[in-house]
């Protein structure tokens, strides 16, 4: 590979890819399917039901289908033979009668012909209109995925199952199993298969009480007979839409929770002219004992109430909320592999035959073969910048990813801190006075060798009420007013006890955007914790967060790019989305710009819209108002040039299905507000460059030589892929920006969507490398560019800007449970005052 990139050197790495050696060349049909069900009572109609009804139709016919037809769980069938006669088939599902309960018909929609997939591997020429056709590509996901899938009881076109063998609990009735992953990809000649080794949180299969009580955190079963209305709630979110299986039909098929009954027992109905229990019900229709029949059940469908005794929990049903704080540390520790681990672990999967690429029928009947060792690759380490601080005439730079804070001063700081206070959430007693005072005057000792920022060694500390800290905030506040004027304190810096989540958010409400006041928070002796160095360090990472919050730059960067960056405006944008499920809280996007030429200093804001839109929908706005602090800036320090010559545009959050509608409609919308502010000549505009940032994906890199890797054994920070992985039709790369700490990194992946600005690659890749040096709050380089990093951080702090958020969680509400009124959300919500500072951090 030929050297792009000055002092760059190339390096040899494996990657997590297989080569599909030859591809398949087979015709499919493909029919839309359609399944009523037939009788009275046809019960819930899944994906994973339909594939059922599907296997059986395909047995009974073998002689129809041939070989075993593909199958995506909802509509969409592939057959290699076309389906002769009937279109209408009878299916029976219940073991002991030849009933049918099922009606099955087809309809062919298309004719798909692989041997089309080798153009899709081609160059395509720029003028010519890309096909829209993605069903090849598509069918052969789903020829890879179906075999694996089916045999550990996974949805058949499903990218990803996972295997029970080596599981782990993790606590609150789940548990850790290993998964596995597969993504079909197109790369230049070739065709790819993305394999990847990862962990998923379950249901703990087994008995329904065991998932119970561990989730509720209960010391005895037998507080499941009166569960407080909370607890209730709370385990009825978790449990609802679990398959369970019951002990008294074992026949029966798993059917998923609909809602929990308490005291399930003791239920009454109506049966031949008399009230029953479920008790007497169940001893008399199947004779079984309900050895509990005060503790809480389930509802199975319409009416049918089963007591919690009598569930087994389906095994492979992935939790898909957010962890418990508690459980996602121990699930993120014992997930945690470094490269050579998770190597070994794909490799052995594959030769072990998880993948099932040598015995798969709808691999070996569509003519396809799979090369099972991972694929090599040559990529590039790129050089990083250079790290100015104040009290240096050179640039310093240290191993790649991170650099040293030991003997450098803050490149510029706000004015002297004076009007400070700290105030402590946490009881005196635990907190200890003493302990607290000393903390805080070793801090100031930190800031102040930093910077020349604190005047005020001896700030005021106030121990508040937790249970309203928006009043403890507002007394400090106007006494730091009173005694030191202004409008505002400089800062209030927030003691909190641990688990104070609640705590956090209504500080960051009444500072953020309540009155407008910097508030940095710690948590009560984290600082005893630790000791020495570590000590120190951890007290150099608030001073970091501190003078950004009170509008300094800790340092900026020299590069081979900082003359483009000079004349430019680099964003970041993102959206964030409620958990899945939730549709009663909006979608939350966030913007940052730069406004200053050397990237330290920025404007950032925020807006709500509809649950899981992703297009931004203020972007116009974002973009304007951006655009008049960038010049509001350069006129104050007068400066040259009121708008810049380029807009370097980061964007996170874009799936690839959604590359051509994003770029198209927040492109057209960046460009009004460009004639909004007068800019209506495209000549007189800033040349853009549009670039989606990818984190969401499987990509790995494994260095091929020890010597190669840094000390976590990852790739080094500055680790370039720029082809033969990389779509044929996409200028697109992988980027490895951050030096590894636990397990495996993950690269960034870039796709350029627009170049207006006719950029070099050389200069792209530099740019979006060496914008991973300016994160603030650290003295390392991270993932993606801090921009980008910034937005995605607005975009987590739906709490911090709308008070509407105090009294739902995103982990917890279901859909359906609050309708959704984005009027109410917009009108509650406030933009931060302190959005050109670093708020955010």
């Amino acid at each position: 590979m030929a050297q792009l990139i000055q002092n760059a050197r190339s390096m040899e790495v494996f990657t997590n890819f297989l080569e599909i050696t030859t591809l398949p060349t087979a015709t499919y049909h493909q029919y839309e399917s359609v399944i009523k069900p037939l009788g009275d009572n046809p019960g819930v109609q899944t994906k994973g039901r339909n594939y059922q009804i599907i296997a059986r139709l395909q047995q009974d016919n073998a002689a129809l289908f041939g070989p075993r037809p593909l199958y995506d769980g909802g509509s969409l069938l592939y057959s290699l033979q076309h389906l002769q006669g009937t279109n209408t088939i009878d299916v029976c599902m219940r073991r002991r009668s030849n009933q049918p309960t099922h009606q099955v018909s087809f309809r062919r929609v298309a004719t798909i012909d692989l041997r089309v997939l080798r153009s899709l591997l081609a160059r395509r020429n720029p003028n010519e209109r890309p096909d829209p056709n993605a069903m090849p590509i598509n069918l052969l996901q789903l020829m890879v995925c179906q075999a694996p899938n089916l045999r550990y009881g996974f949805l058949a076109h499903a990218r990803r199952f996972a295997v029970q063998r080596g599981a782990q609990d993790i606590g609150a009735g789940l548990s850790m199993w290993r998964a596995f992953f597969q993504s079909v990809r197109p790369a230049l000649g070739r065709m790819l298969i993305n394999v990847d080794r990862s962990s998923v949180p379950v249901y703990t299969p087994g008995p329904l009480i065991d998932v119970m009580v561990p989730f509720l955190g209960l010391r005895d079963q037998r507080e499941l007979a009166n569960l407080p209305r909370d607890k209730f709630a709370k385990l009825r979110v978790f449990l609802k839409g679990v398959l369970v299986r019951v002990r008294h039909r074992p026949e029966a098929r798993a059917k998923p929770i609909a809602d929990l009954v308490p005291q399930a027992g003791l239920e009454e109905f109506d049966k031949d002219g008399e009230r029953w229990t479920v008790q007497r019900h169940f001893q008399s229709r199947w004779n079984r004992t309900v050895q509990h029949p005060e503790y809480v059940g389930v509802r199975i469908g319409q009416t049918s109430i089963v007591p919690a005794e009598f569930c087994i929990v389906e095994p492979a049903q992935v939790y898909k909320r957010r962890l418990p704080a508690d459980v996602q540390r121990k699930f993120i520790e014992l997930a945690a592999q470094d490269p050579r681990r998770r190597r070994r672990d794909i490799e052995e999967a594959i030769s072990g035959g998880l993948f099932n690429y040598t015995n798969s029928d709808y691999i070996q009947d569509a003519g396809m073969t799979v090369n099972q060792n991972l694929l090599s690759v040559t990529g590039q380490v790129i050089p990083p910048p250079g790290i100015v601080y104040r009290n240096r005439t050179e640039p310093m730079t240290g191993r790649p990813g991170a650099w040293n804070l030991l003997n450098n001063r803050f490149f510029s700081v706000s004015a002297p801190l004076n009007s400070w206070a700290v105030v402590v959430f946490e009881s005196e007693h635990r907190a200890n006075r003493n302990r607290v005072n000393t903390f805080v005057h070793e801090l100031g000792g930190n800031l102040t060798r930093l910077a020349p920022v604190v005047q005020n060694r001896a700030p005021h500390v106030e121990y508040g009420n937790p249970h309203n800290p928006a009043q403890t905030l507002e007394n400090v506040g106007r006494a730091l007013v009173g005694q030191y004027g202004g409008n505002r304190p400089q800062l209030i810096l927030v003691v909190l006890p641990a688990n104070a989540a609640a705590i956090k958010q209504a500080v960051k409400l009444w500072g953020d955007t309540v009155r407008m006041t910097p508030t940095q928070c710690v948590r009560c002796g984290k600082w005893d914790a630790v000791s020495g160095n570590k000590a120190d360090q951890y007290r150099n990472n608030l001073a970091l967060k501190i003078n950004a919050r009170l509008g300094g730059v800790n340092s900026i960067i020299r590069s081979p790019v900082s003359p483009i960056f000079e004349r430019s405006m680099v964003v970041g944008a993102d959206v964030g989305h409620p958990g899945p499920g939730v549709s009663s809280i909006p979608s939350m996007t966030g913007l940052v710009a730069s406004v200053s030429p050397d990237v330290s200093e920025f404007t950032s804001f925020a807006q709500v819209q509809r649950p899981r839109v992703e297009i931004i929908q203020d972007l116009e706005q974002m973009i304007y108002l951006s655009l008049g602090d960038y010049a509001g800036y350069r006129e104050a320090r007068g400066l040259q040039g009121r708008f810049p010559e380029h807009l370097i545009f980061f964007r996170d959050g874009v799936s690839e299905g959604e590359f051509a509608t994003v770029a198209r409609e927040e492109i057209a919308m960046i460009r009004h507000a460009f004639v909004r502010h007068g800019m209506t000549d495209p000549r007189s505009q800033p040349k853009l460059l549009f670039v989606v940032v990818g984190k969401r994906h499987h990509v790995r890199f494994f260095p091929k030589r020890p010597e190669d890797a840094d000390n976590s054994k990852n790739c080094p920070a500055g680790f370039l892929v720029h082809d033969q992985i990389t779509n044929p039709n996409l200028h697109d790369f992988y980027l490895q920006s951050h030096a590894g700490i636990l397990g495996t990194s993950r690269p960034g992946h870039y796709i350029v969507l627009s170049n207006e600005a006719d950029f070099s690659k050389n200069e792209i890749y530099q740019m979006a490398y060496h914008l991973c040096h300016i994160y603030a709050s650290a003295t390392r380089s991270v993932s993606i560019p801090a921009p980008v990093y910034y937005a995605d951080k607005i975009c987590q702090r739906l709490s911090s800007h709308c008070s509407l958020m105090s009294a739902s969680d995103t982990s917890s509400v279901n859909s359906g449970d609050t309708p959704f009124d984005l009027d109410e959300w917009k009108n509650n919500f406030k933009q931060s005052g302190l959005n050109k500072r670093k708020y955010f951090l």
